[in-house]
């Protein structure tokens, strides 16, 4: 078996790689109330095909939802998360956008809802730079103003290594 990165130093693997790894923060388990009053209101039987359209949007609730509770709880309990694991939370949000728009009347209501319940708590957590931050960090400089408005805030306090 060979280690190849670990999340801190390790004296006796020194040639490991100390990295934060991914697979350590999709393990993390959260109470997720909002996800589970989408899931009460739309599917209250869990009966739902994996494939529907309440399944697609309920993953999508809860994958924003995570990344809400780690903000709220100061990116407890490590106060680390990584960087490309941020921008990928954000690209759910744009997918969580894209679906409200196509939303089947029986689920936009519900659907709207538990968006704009955690964007508020998004809100309340960051601070709006103008996308400076996620610029520099996609990149992609000015161009992430031309993405959605939570493109455009930064976490209150960075939690990846190079903390830029």
């Amino acid at each position: 078996m060979t280690v190849e990165a670990a999340e801190a130093p390790i004296p006796q693997l020194p040639c490991a790689r100390v990295q934060l790894l991914p697979e350590v923060y999709w393990a993390e388990r959260f109470d997720l109330p909002v996800t589970h009053a989408f899931v009460a209101e739309t599917d209250p039987d869990g009966v739902a095909p994996a494939q529907s359209q309440a399944n697609r949007e309920r993953e999508e609730v809860m994958l924003w939802e995570k990344l809400v509770r780690r903000l709220e709880g100061d990116w407890a309990p490590t106060g680390r998360y990584p960087e490309e694991s941020y921008l990928e939370d954000l690209r759910t949000r744009d997918a969580l956008a894209e679906r409200l728009v196509a939303a089947p009347p029986a689920l936009r209501d519900p659907f709207a809802g538990a968006a704009d319940a955690l964007d508020e708590v998004f809100r309340a957590h960051t601070e709006d730079d103008g996308g400076e931050l996620l610029g520099r960090v996609t990149r992609s400089g000015a161009a992430v103003r031309e993405r959605g408005w939570w493109w455009q805030r930064r976490p209150r306090r960075v939690p990846w290594p190079s903390g830029y």
